[in-house]
């Protein structure tokens, strides 16, 4: 297991997704903490907000950097962003039942159950992105 790990960490891909990850992750917490701190806006709803920002950060990251997705025609791209937006919307309602779970019927820190779930969702996207989204084939060829 530990040597699986280790493989893991050695590929670029791997790499870019968790680096391009934490930024997106960093960027999430930003848009909620300012939202929640600043303008005492509902746990539930800031976090709306935050997905929103940190997901067309996401996918313009993901598509570029990390999957190095190529679209040649606009309906690849259609697809392809659909596709996207469609699989962060699942994990968007991940992000809030656990959201809501912690912090409305467990009472805990909400700080706390957000990092948790930034967890969750990160292994997920990265699943959800390379083996659906971004996903090697005819019409999304990669380099």
């Amino acid at each position: 297991m530990k040597k699986r790990i280790l493989n893991l960490l050695r590929n670029k891909e791997v790499i870019l997704y968790l680096v391009f990850g934490v930024l997106t992750t960093i960027i999430n917490f930003i848009v909620y903490t300012f939202l929640t701190r600043t303008f005492s806006q509902d746990e539930i709803i800031a976090n709306s907000f935050a997905w929103v920002i940190a997901v067309i950060f996401a996918y313009i990251t993901n598509k570029t950097y990390v999957f190095t997705s190529k679209t040649y025609t606009f309906n690849e791209l259609t697809r392809e962003i659909l596709a996207f937006f469609l699989a962060r919307v699942f994990s968007l309602g991940v992000d809030t039942l656990i959201m809501f779970i912690g912090i409305k019927i467990l009472f805990i820190y909400d700080l706390y159950v957000k990092f948790v779930a930034q967890v969750v969702i990160v292994i997920l996207n990265y699943v959800l992105s390379k083996f659906i989204i971004f996903k090697k084939g005819k019409s999304n060829v990669q380099s």
